[in-house]
């Protein structure tokens, strides 16, 4: 599992709160029906029609709370970001040892994995087959793969000698032994870490690694779980149902004890139904 496979520590936290690309595309799985607790089957033009309805009630929620000075949003690293980070003596290049521009990543559309390992940590060494692996069936059945798919890799190792030796095995783009600089944008503590970014270069997801381990051959790229899409269970959609009741308490007594205003408590209440039907829209599994 990935407990075992993922004990390389680093310091300090992961970050790991991201808005779910689930929301992005329709969900690929029924929804439950809480009546008869059967998966209810949605047509493909219900699904396109649920999801910017709910997208754009979560959106207008946000924009009421930022209204009354209240940012909701966190900014998630991009590719830019990491790439900005390289110190002046990083170099990218291809496995054969060719040059390559920051801009062969960001500026051809195409979805970016990047690998962060090392040659020390026993986790990297056990799944390092599989990345090499899924690497070369994406690679050889994603059409026009050049411009669409690309892998990136970042090598935590102590010494430049381990790094060379190590990288050797890996048949994709490689960032030269990096300052330690590079891996403060994503605040990683352990490794291994494969981070997928779109071809917008915003972060997907930093679960690359369980992406993997769910779908080895990347039979499902770039769709989930590529794309951080997770579906709910139904313990998380009542955890979700009793922090709302709780926010919205809390709410009611400020604003009874006139620490809000009205319009001030109805954009947190839009905000909390906006998230539940959210919740609703993305897709459900069963505990």
């Amino acid at each position: 599992n990935s407990a075992f496979l993922r004990s390389g520590t680093m310091s300090p936290s992961n970050n790991s709160s991201l808005v779910p690309p689930a929301l992005l595309e329709p969900p690929n799985t029924p929804a439950e029906d809480p009546a008869n607790n059967r998966p209810q089957q949605l047509t493909e033009q219900q699904l396109s029609s649920l999801q910017p309805v709910r997208l754009n009630k979560l959106a207008h929620g946000i924009d009421q709370l930022k209204g009354i000075g209240i940012d909701p949003t966190t900014h998630l690293p991009t590719l830019s970001d990491l790439l900005a980070a390289m110190g002046p003596r990083d170099r990218l290049k291809t496995a054969s040892g060719v040059l390559l521009t920051p801009e062969h990543f960001t500026h051809s559309c195409k979805v970016v994995a990047v690998y962060f390992t090392a040659s020390w940590s026993e986790p990297c060494k056990r799944i390092a087959p599989m990345v090499i692996e899924a690497y070369n069936k994406l690679k050889a059945r994603v059409q026009n793969a050049e411009n669409k798919l690309e892998f990136l890799l970042i090598s935590c190792d102590r010494t430049r000698d381990s790094h060379e030796q190590y990288v050797e095995q890996f048949p994709f783009p490689r960032m030269t032994w990096p300052d330690e600089s590079i891996l403060k944008p994503f605040d990683l503590k352990e490794i291994p870490q494969l981070l997928i970014f779109a071809p917008n270069g915003q972060l997907m997801t930093l679960d690359g690694v369980d992406a993997l381990l769910e779908d080895p051959e990347g039979l499902r790229f770039p769709h989930a779980p590529w794309n951080g899409a997770k579906p709910l269970s139904r313990s998380d959609l009542e955890i979700l149902e009793f922090a709302s009741t709780v926010l919205n308490q809390s709410a009611l007594e400020r604003f009874n004890e006139r620490l809000l205003n009205r319009e001030q408590l109805a954009s947190i209440q839009n905000v909390i139904e906006a998230v539940k039907e959210v919740a609703q829209a993305m897709p459900h599994r069963r505990d």
